[in-house]
């Protein structure tokens, strides 16, 4: 045990008492002590998600934490973010410290020590995007933690997310199995137009259904990501993938076409045609412009038919 530090793996302390032991905040997310060699991290996801991100846990392996880093907006590596970074460096040692839910009256949350960690030498942070408080997508940090020494592990702190892949993950899921999954998109700028195309989805969804198709979507998880893409449609049956737009302005149908791009270096599905899905017919330029990149376009006639634009 490093000198000057008292406090055994699994114990249960406060804020309040590890400032009296070590120094530092009683409210900052990673504080360096003031008295000695460490960097005292703490984890709190019911707090994170009120930050607008969900990361922190054990890896399903078990053999990493996910830790998000601490700043509004894109994060950068400054401050306690740095501290972690360089925390061999600095002859530090990082200490994680995990909430359990229950507040003493006074005296504020209760955290339970869970041991000490190094950063994974291999890659020691990710990028992970993630809404803030005010629903606007940012790009976070992610340290990848490894455990140095013995360390306690409780029932339901595993991560959000599994940690990265060194190859691509392509995975045919159900429609409702990707909506439970993906980001509330409700407060973000934009949250109308997605629920608008999520309604286009499920009304073409239903016309294939109705033709005795199987319609599912695509689970994507591109190598060194976090989080997973999810496709709109995938029409199993005619292996056709669509990506729906809730307007028929250039920039939409342009973002669906790039969408397509990219879900398509991922995918080992077998994929015929890809096709952009619209609520009507967009102009002749625009459906010669998805044309020449090889794809189709679908479109809404009436409230249950949808024709393919020639």
């Amino acid at each position: 045990m490093t000198k000057g530090w008292t406090t055994a793996v699994n114990s249960e302390v406060t804020r309040a008492e590890l400032v009296a032991l070590y120094g530092g905040s009683k409210y900052g997310g990673i504080e360096p002590s003031t008295s000695t060699p460490n960097v005292l991290v703490y984890s709190d996801p019911t707090e994170a998600k009120k930050h607008g991100y969900s990361f922190d846990g054990w890896s399903a392996a078990g053999d990493i934490y996910l830790y998000t880093g601490e700043g509004a907006g894109d994060q950068q590596l400054t401050d306690g973010n740095k501290s972690i970074l360089n925390h061999v460096e600095a002859g530090r040692t990082l200490r994680l410290f995990r909430t359990t839910g229950r507040k003493l009256k006074p005296g504020g949350k209760i955290h339970y020590y869970v041991g000490e960690f190094a950063l994974d030498t291999g890659q020691p942070f990710i990028r992970g995007e993630c809404p803030d408080k005010t629903g606007k997508m940012r790009s976070a940090i992610v340290f990848r933690l490894k455990p140095a020494d013995a360390v306690a592990r409780r029932d339901g702190d595993e991560a959000s997310t599994d940690d990265i892949s060194p190859v691509a993950e392509c995975d045919v899921v159900p429609v409702e199995q990707a909506n439970a999954e993906e980001f509330a998109i409700s407060g973000r700028k934009g949250g109308k137009g997605k629920r608008r195309e999520t309604g286009l989805s499920g009304r073409y969804q239903a016309w294939l259904e109705a033709q005795q198709h199987d319609v599912k979507r695509l689970r994507l998880r591109p190598p060194g990501e976090l989080r997973a893409l999810y496709t709109d449609i995938y029409d199993v049956t005619a292996e056709e993938l669509y990506e729906a737009k809730s307007t028929v302005n250039r920039n939409d149908i342009r973002m669906a076409v790039g969408q397509l791009l990219d879900y398509r270096r991922h995918i080992d599905v077998k994929v015929q045609q890809m096709t952009v899905l619209l609520p009507e017919r967009p102009s002749s330029d625009l459906v010669n412009y998805i044309a020449s990149c090889g794809m189709s376009c679908v479109y809404a006639a009436g409230k249950r038919h949808f024709d393919r634009a020639a």
